[in-house]
């Protein structure tokens, strides 16, 4: 299989054009390109997406694929492959793809921050990322979907606007299932507190999920899920969290420069940082530091 590194990209579009240019695809656009849908079909390979600002939703069309599985930094999960499964993958995580066989993808790639503000009050995706979803009908939403975009026009549009928000409801609904019936244990709270002081003091280190797993003293798999139900977010996640509020504290001191700050918090370059912390507060750091400053 080929192999793959990741670059830095600012979309999912971008990620398709550059790491899969040699799979023939498919591209549609609705609401002005905020909903992005792509149909590929691929040979086997071994692929390191980068981390985008969106949420991407993954069917398989036609298939099995002989081997597929994934590592969104929670350990490597074997998925089905089989035709018509589905799978979440979430914004601002690495996922390391490997793939045996010939398959196609249907995929739509929308802003976090968009499902966010549609989910605000109203439930949450986190329990579905990272594996399987048993959701036949969200299939058939994304296939309609993909219709819809062919067809064009304004009555397309909101066609295609209405089946995205009951692809969103019946993933929550499924979500709300899944935790209902997981039954997942939280950690405890003084081992919650041991990871966040490790957290803060690796800050400027890279933070692997074995390490923080190791602290707890449990498997990957179950550390993932029992971190999740204590915390309400994924380790990848919490742990960017903490280097950003440790990033916003740093901005107080004006003899440290962008690109400092970046790396003491462990972020690979200062136009990460920026990305990273402009999704999370809406302002970039430079701003972030004049409006406060004032």
């Amino acid at each position: 299989m080929k192999r793959n590194t990741p670059g830095k990209f600012d979309t999912f579009d971008a990620v398709y054009d550059t790491l899969y240019s040699r799979f023939p695809q498919q591209r549609m656009t609705l609401r002005d390109g905020d909903l992005s849908l792509i149909r590929v079909t691929q040979g086997s390979h071994s692929t390191t997406d980068p981390g985008v600002p969106e949420v991407v939703f993954r069917l398989v069309t036609d298939g099995p694929i002989e081997q597929s599985s994934v590592d969104i930094g929670d350990g490597r999960q074997a998925l089905s492959g089989r035709k018509n499964s589905f799978y979440l993958a979430p914004a601002d995580a690495d996922a390391s793809w490997q793939a045996e066989g010939k398959h196609s993808l249907l995929m739509l790639a929308v802003s976090q921050d968009r499902i966010a503000g549609l989910l605000d009050g109203v439930g949450s995706l986190d329990p579905l990322y990272g594996h399987d979803i048993e959701s036949p009908l969200s299939g058939q939403i994304l296939e309609r979907m993909w219709t819809e975009a062919q067809t064009g026009g304004p009555a397309a549009a909101l066609m295609a606007e209405g089946l995205f928000l009951n692809l969103l409801a019946k993933l929550v609904e499924t979500a709300e299932a899944q935790t209902r019936t997981g039954q997942v244990a939280a950690l405890g709270h003084r081992k919650v507190a041991r990871i966040i002081d490790y957290i803060d003091a690796h800050m400027d280190e890279k933070i692997s999920l074995e390490d923080l797993a190791l602290l707890a003293d449990l498997s990957t798999f179950h550390f993932c899920r029992s971190f999740r139900a204590a915390t309400g977010q994924s380790p990848q996640k919490f742990v960017t969290a903490r280097r950003l509020q440790a990033g916003a504290a740093l901005l107080a001191d004006p003899t440290q420069s962008l690109a400092d700050i970046a790396y003491a918090c462990g972020f690979s370059s200062q136009s990460h940082f920026t990305a990273t912390f402009r999704r999370a507060f809406g302002v970039t750091p430079g701003s972030y530091r004049r409006e406060t400053a004032d």
